[in-house]
């Protein structure tokens, strides 16, 4: 019988792949629009990883490493879409500084103490989801004087990188001392991450569906 974990597990599988399909189905219109070929990259690696994840769990397979590999795609190709979005030259010198220091520190790090690629890094986790939560934030501030785009994958990046953060460094913290918490806080993070796919949908729709291609 299916957990309700195993269930919402499934669902963002289900969802991804739905995405996968219509970012296909619109690739011939938008091969050379580089914010559309990265969120079609990042649905594609991700369905990737959630199935060598499943995979890996079925067979009880040590699978921590590829949370590593996880947060450091994500944080490249969020931070090249937003260096993509901002047109002040201050707000892509930020980003081209802050993603040298995150790269380089993690490079250093992870050739200093290469065992910890098989534990899970809570300092990798917020160094590479919560600049993305800042640029999310300016976007959404840029957006109130000019044409706001992307505002739901925006929005998407938002809300679940500043949550699913928070939950990271709590379900750390609980681990300690209530096992049934922590099942209920990975559950809320694994909703959010729903939403955050379900809003991936929507931004596909609004920026590249059929209907805006008649509409333009």
């Amino acid at each position: 019988m299916l957990t309700l974990n195993d269930t919402i597990q499934y669902l963002g599988l289900i969802i991804l792949l739905i995405n996968i399909f219509l970012f296909t189905k619109s690739h011939s219109f938008y091969s050379k629009n580089m914010a559309f070929i990265i969120l079609f990259t990042y649905v594609t690696i991700s369905f990737s990883f959630d199935l060598i994840n499943e995979y890996m769990h079925s067979k009880r397979i040590n699978n921590l490493y590829l949370s590593h590999f996880y947060f450091i795609y994500q944080f490249i190709l969020f931070s090249y879409f937003y260096l993509l979005l901002f047109k002040q030259k201050q707000q892509q010198l930020l980003v081209k500084v802050i993603f040298l220091i995150v790269i380089i520190s993690l490079g250093l790090y992870h050739i200093i103490y290469p065992k910890k690629l098989f534990e899970f890094n809570l300092l990798e986790v917020f160094i590479t989801s919560f600049p993305l939560v800042i640029y999310s934030v300016i976007h959404l501030y840029n957006s109130l004087t000019t044409e706001g785009k992307f505002l739901y994958i925006n929005a998407a990046i938002l809300i679940y990188l500043s949550s699913s953060t928070l939950i990271f460094f709590l379900g750390n913290y609980l681990a300690q001392f209530d096992q049934e918490m922590v099942v209920n806080i990975w559950s809320i993070h694994k909703i959010l991450r729903l939403i955050f796919l379900i809003l991936i949908f929507l931004e596909w729709k609004n920026s590249f569906s059929s209907y805006k291609i008649k509409a333009q």
